[in-house]
């Protein structure tokens, strides 16, 4: 299982959508928590995720809000397959190190 936490420090809403999975939101209904593929972060909260990291490769992740894609809110959750060779000169610490200036 992998668990994300949304902190959406902004004064506006993101839906976020993760491609080729559905995700739990965890929340107060126990054992009814919503199964989604895409879930609305309200401005100033939090929301948590978790989903099953079955599905080996790379899977897009990113807010629908058009203007917001394509400012870069955007990721590649990448697991069960080899670091493409053409990013050794990056290094997943200082890819980290980079976006935690803009994302928290």
């Amino acid at each position: 299982m992998v668990r994300i936490t949304l902190n959406n420090l902004t004064m506006m809403h993101h839906t976020m959508h993760l491609h080729g999975h559905f995700f739990r939101v965890i929340n107060t209904n126990g054992a009814y928590l919503p199964l989604k593929h895409t879930v609305n972060v309200p401005l100033m909260q939090k929301v948590v995720i978790e989903f099953d990291a079955n599905e080996s490769g790379g899977w897009f992740f990113h807010c629908h809000v058009l203007y917001h894609l394509a400012g870069g809110m955007a990721r590649v959750y990448n697991y069960g397959m080899p670091r493409d060779p053409r990013m050794e000169d990056f290094p997943v610490n200082k890819l980290i190190h980079e976006t935690n200036k803009y994302y928290s």
